[in-house]
């Protein structure tokens, strides 16, 4: 089996290694850019840090190292990880290389009649990528960004793909994704991911945009994380709270998760939150300057909410949402 690498400053940044290979060649054979040079043990470029786990040299002639190593250094182009191992460097970035990955598709599930789930499996090796970012579907020239719903422990990609009539391209994506095809993935892609503050949470889902948060909340309820967390999802109708009673069951069972769906229409049966989902988080709290808020769906909701959210005295540093890279001012 092989051994794993954790990044310290990112822990949700995790790869395996295999025996023959050295950390750096792991690293960069999962998209992970540790600065190096020389790459034999000489200039020092990629020395790093090793919080947990055994890395040895296998005999190799070193330099640069003290020989108490009382720091717990090490030299990432030369040295093995003979454990599971936690490293560290100050210039390993925050995300993987988007790469090309080619995955069969092994689950074709339609939940709702307006959303498939689709379930991915790598051909190759697994693509490396953290909670909240997406991948490209690459059909000949075109490209569709699509949400991940998984974490990054699970053995498949999961999508959630709506094909209601607003979603032009959604035939196409499912015609591509029949049941025993091969397709090939693009990423992982996106700055929306997971970032590690100890910050109380709030996600911000509108529509299907409740993907890239379920797959956050999933790491975090994996990880054991004790902070506050407030999921505030906003559809049109109820109909469209297509894991509503998912997430009923993981808010009765962990105790710092509440679920707040909102309606934005007015329904006679519904007796929940109706109005502007981002309205909603700002009835709950009078100031947002110590939380951390993720956004993901429709775009416009993404900037109407970030506007609202600088009013109440959130810092710009604290919320999170792709749609603020493809933003045109």
């Amino acid at each position: 089996m092989p051994r794993y690498i954790t990044v310290y400053s990112h822990p949700n940044c995790q790869f395996p290694i295999e025996d023959n290979e050295t950390i750096l060649e792991a690293a960069q054979r999962h998209g992970i850019d540790i600065p190096s040079s020389c790459e034999s043990g000489i200039c020092s470029t990629c020395k790093g840090k090793v919080y947990q786990g055994n890395v040895t040299y296998r005999g190799r002639e070193i330099h640069g190292i003290d020989p108490d190593n009382d720091d717990h250094e090490a030299l990432f182009c030369v040295g093995h990880a003979e454990t599971d191992i936690t490293i560290d460097h100050p210039d390993i970035p925050p995300v993987y290389r988007a790469k090309q990955h080619p995955h069969q598709v092994i689950g074709h599930e339609p939940v709702r009649d307006y959303l498939t789930r689709l379930r991915l499996k790598p051909v190759e090796s697994k693509m490396p990528y953290l909670p909240g970012q997406y991948i490209e579907l690459l059909d000949q020239d075109k490209r569709y960004p699509l949400s991940i719903a998984s974490t990054p422990s699970d053995d498949f990609i999961e999508l959630h793909i709506q094909t209601n009539a607003n979603h032009e391209t959604a035939d196409r994506i499912l015609e591509l994704c029949q049941l025993g095809q091969t397709i090939t993935l693009r990423g992982p892609l996106g700055k929306a991911f997971w970032h590690p503050t100890g910050l109380p949470v709030i996600f911000i889902a509108g529509g299907s945009g409740y993907a890239p948060i379920k797959s956050m909340l999933q790491a975090l309820i994996q990880q054991g994380f004790t902070q506050p967390i407030y999921l505030y999802w906003g559809v049109r109708d109820p109909k469209f709270l297509y894991e509503d009673a998912q997430l009923k069951a993981w808010a009765s069972q962990i105790e710092q998760l509440h679920y707040i769906p909102v309606i934005s229409e007015p329904i006679s049966e519904w007796t929940g939150r109706t109005g502007l989902v981002h309205q909603a988080v700002c009835e709950d709290f009078t100031t947002l300057s110590q939380h951390v808020v993720y956004l993901a769906g429709p775009f416009p909701m993404s900037y109407a909410a970030r506007d609202t959210f600088v009013e109440k005295g959130m810092p710009l540093s604290q919320m999170y949402s792709d749609a603020f890279a493809f933003e045109k001012r």
